[in-house]
């Protein structure tokens, strides 16, 4: 056919052909081009699920499967950033961590501080006692305040029942409640007429623990402190040991003397850090510390009760709630 063509439309013919020719031959390389992108595309997104699986999971991550310069450089960019993401948090967390040990510290720094108060006021209080107050003391049986050790300041508002778990204030003069696990542990032990029975002089724990009980309750405070200092000391061994300290602070509490309460009290949390008494021994050294105008002092004990004791009696927590907020606890 080309025969038939003018020599001028052959070379424009030739001209057209060789022009496809070469628009073909440059469109091939930018497609390859783009598959070439897309191909790292998808190797960078399977980098990086991989670098999340190796984090969150565990998971040893596989050698990159790319190894050219540019996949090479992305794949280290974004461990890094990752890398950079998770050292952030790390921060984050161990500064919390350490916000929460520090005032733990200061939780426990500050209730050290004022059970040394309560010992140093309380230590003060004996040496210039007048002849007629250590007198009475003598008359009473009072132990000496290094005899139990410790000391909390005393609650001179409205004193409550001699069970710690009461929810109204009480008259201090009235009868312990028959609520209490002591009551119902040991049974019902009857009032002394007047109040005014003498514990007994024989080896019998059980029987001397019952009788100075038995005065506390018939409102005899002054004997039942006796009482009670008698058992604590020559039953030292005996299982009934806390709780007579623990009803000894509440002698105390329910006379007014609140310094000594707290004193008892104290001592009584740090030597039986496992008797049955220990929740309320906290307790009642806070209301007994806030009673005396160490409110202060009250707030930290009363804390530390919900710190320490967070599934205690729900009578005795919620009685700490109702401190606390009379208190005025930050």
């Amino acid at each position: 056919m080309n025969f038939l063509l003018s020599p001028s439309t052959r070379r424009i013919s030739q001209a057209a052909f060789a022009a496809c020719l070469l628009m073909t031959s440059v469109a091939l390389p930018a497609s390859v081009r783009a598959d070439d992108t897309d191909s790292r595309l998808r190797q960078l997104e399977g980098s990086v699920d991989t670098l999340n699986r190796a984090v969150f999971k565990g998971e040893k991550p596989p050698t990159p499967l790319s190894t050219t310069p540019a996949a090479t450089d992305d794949y280290q960019a974004s461990v890094e950033s990752r890398i950079s993401a998770l050292e952030n948090e790390l921060r984050d967390l161990t500064g919390k961590v350490e916000k929460q040990e520090y005032e733990t510290t200061q939780l426990k720094a500050n209730f050290e501080k004022a059970m040394a108060d309560i010992n140093m006021r309380f230590n003060d209080a004996k040496a210039g006692a007048t002849p007629a107050a250590g007198t009475a003391a003598r008359q009473t049986g009072t132990l000496a305040p290094n005899d139990m050790g410790g000391d909390v300041p005393q609650d001179t508002t409205n004193p409550t029942s001699l069970t710690s778990p009461v929810e109204q204030p009480l008259d201090p003069n009235a009868p312990a409640s028959q609520e209490s696990p002591t009551v119902q542990k040991l049974g019902s032990v009857p009032v002394a007429p007047g109040g005014a029975t003498i514990p007994p002089t024989g080896d019998d724990a059980t029987t001397q623990y019952e009788a100075a009980f038995s005065l506390l309750k018939g409102g005899n405070f002054a004997s039942a402190k006796s009482g009670f200092e008698s058992f604590i000391a020559k039953n030292p061994k005996s299982p009934l040991v806390s709780n007579a300290t623990y009803w000894l602070g509440e002698s105390y509490y329910a006379n007014g003397e609140f310094e000594k309460a707290a004193r008892v009290f104290a001592e009584s949390y740090k030597k039986y850090p496992k008797g049955p008494k220990v929740a309320d021994s906290l307790l009642k050294m806070g209301m007994s510390l806030g009673a005396s105008g160490k409110k202060k002092e009250g707030c930290v004990a009363l804390k530390q009760l919900k710190k320490e004791f967070p599934s205690s009696d729900t009578v005795t927590l919620r009685r700490a709630d109702q401190e606390i907020a009379r208190f005025a606890c930050q």
